[in-house]
């Protein structure tokens, strides 16, 4: 792919987002049974009506590319081994890695949020439209545990 397109496309991305501030921990990933970390450089909050998306852009640990790039989505404001059991198949079924991460450090609060590597500017739309499958599953599930409890 076209390297110029994909970095204009990031910079499209980017023209309405707010870059959030603060330090933030690493992102950790399991390659050939080792565990790599992914040093964030910076995370945006993506304009979105639907969603609650974020960019996080990261350092990578080998040396091509330099930076990776992964859209975010807020699937629960606050998380729990519970809510993280719910969304277990889901996530694996599109695609998409689960992270309790803190967006807000000062807050304290540990967000559920699925993660899913942009490689090339075509893999915008599909991701955005797993992320909203994945939503509408998700409080499917709460609704349905919701009225068992109720009765």
């Amino acid at each position: 792919m076209n390297k110029m397109k994909y970095n204009d496309f990031l910079d499209e991305l980017l023209t309405n987002a707010k870059k959030l501030k603060g330090k933030y921990p690493p992102i950790s990933e399991i390659v050939n049974k080792e565990v790599k970390l992914l040093k964030i450089k910076d995370i945006y909050k993506l304009e979105d009506n639907v969603l609650k998306l974020y960019l996080f852009s990261t350092i990578n640990y080998s040396k091509e590319p330099k930076y990776r790039y992964f859209i975010g989505d807020v699937i629960a404001s606050q998380s729990s081994d519970f809510i993280v059991y719910l969304t277990k198949d889901l996530a694996i079924n599109n695609k998409l890695r689960l992270i309790q991460y803190c967006l807000y450090p000062n807050i304290h609060r540990v967000n559920l949020i699925g993660l899913k590597e942009i490689n090339k500017e075509e893999d915008y739309p599909k991701v955005i439209d797993n992320f909203k499958k994945l939503n509408k599953k998700f409080k499917e599930k709460l609704e349905k545990i919701h009225t068992i409890i109720e009765n």
